[in-house]
């Protein structure tokens, strides 16, 4: 056994531990599976996935109870290309693993909380999982220089990406969820914003119809404001008016008076004109005029009385006599 060959071994039984650890942690994830389509190729990829894995164990645990006729002779340098692109490979499929992470499974199913991953290398292809096995294929071949082993890994690599148009289909399913979610939520948010929005209009409704029953309100109190300060001008003419007639009479009266006095004096004078001395008013003519001049002084207080009470009784509702 060369130096080569040992490092393709120690390369290969690395390989079967993580993949190994891989299967065993499978198992025991707990998965909230919603949909698992029936894959038509899953009976086939198992057998070709034994026989692969079946013959990996041979090269690495006793490669040299191999028979000659699965063996092929490969040149050093080719087998160190081998060893390369194995190693592309197989850090590709590592890396396309890491960035699915618990959505990735050795099966195709959808999960509950599924999501689509576009980072990563998943940016630039769109199965890398599936160019990581055509990587591995040829590498294990030329590793191993087994042409059974590397047609085992070429139908395991085929079969897998025959796998694709299914893994499609739940691609597909998976954007027709998100984008109904996506609206869902959309829907749901504009479905909030409308009740916002209908409760401040409600709420600014109440608000204007208060105001329209306040200014409503304000306008009766004006207009009756407006009828008191009317009625109260018409009143305050008409006992104007009174006032100025009642004025008008008492002047007239007093007048007349004065008149009929001054005409019964001058001739009074007249008639006595040839005495050589007045003759004395008696008394009692005197006291008689006084009294009826008081008597006329006292009506014209009264009634001016009488219109100062309804003036009063006009504007306050109350008089000095009642």
């Amino acid at each position: 056994m060369n130096t080569i060959d040992m490092y393709c071994r120690l390369l290969l039984a690395i390989w079967c531990t993580f993949a190994l650890y891989i299967g065993i942690e499978m198992i025991r994830r707990k998965e909230n599976i919603v949909f698992k389509p029936q894959e038509g190729y899953t009976r086939y990829r198992n057998v070709f996935e034994v026989i692969y894995f079946a013959l990996v164990a041979w090269y690495i645990l006793a490669p040299e109870t191999r028979l000659e006729i699965y063996l092929i002779s490969i040149p050093i340098w080719l087998r160190a290309f081998g060893i390369l692109i194995f190693i592309a490979g197989a850090a590709l499929r590592i890396e396309s693993q890491r960035k699915l992470g618990r959505m990735w499974s050795d099966e195709i199913r959808l999960l509950k909380n599924h999501r689509i991953v576009r980072e990563g290398v998943y940016k630039y292809l769109r199965h890398p999982i599936y160019a990581s096995y055509f990587l591995i294929a040829p590498g294990m071949f030329l590793i191993t220089s087994d042409w059974v082993l590397g047609l085992a890994a070429a139908g395991y690599a085929l079969l897998s990406f025959l796998r694709q148009p299914l893994e499609e289909s739940i691609i597909e399913l998976l954007d027709t969820r998100n984008l109904l979610q996506a609206v869902n939520e959309k829907a749901a948010r504009e479905r909030n914003l409308y009740g916002e929005v209908l409760r401040i209009t409600k709420l600014d409704l109440y608000k204007l119809e208060f105001l329209h029953r306040e200014m409503f309100r304000t306008l009766v109190l004006i207009e009756n404001i407006k009828k008191q300060a009317a009625l109260s001008i018409r009143l305050f003419g008409t006992v104007q008016e009174k006032i100025k007639t009642e004025l008008s009479h008492q002047q007239f009266r007093l007048a007349m008076l004065i008149e009929s006095k001054r005409g019964t004096l001058l001739a009074k004078v007249l008639s006595h004109g040839n005495k050589k001395e007045n003759p004395r008013i008696p008394p009692f003519k005197s006291v008689l005029a006084s009294v009826k001049a008081a008597v006329v002084v006292l009506i014209v207080i009264l009634n001016l009385v009488g219109i100062l009470d309804e003036l009063v009784f006009a504007f306050t509702g109350n008089t000095f006599f009642m």
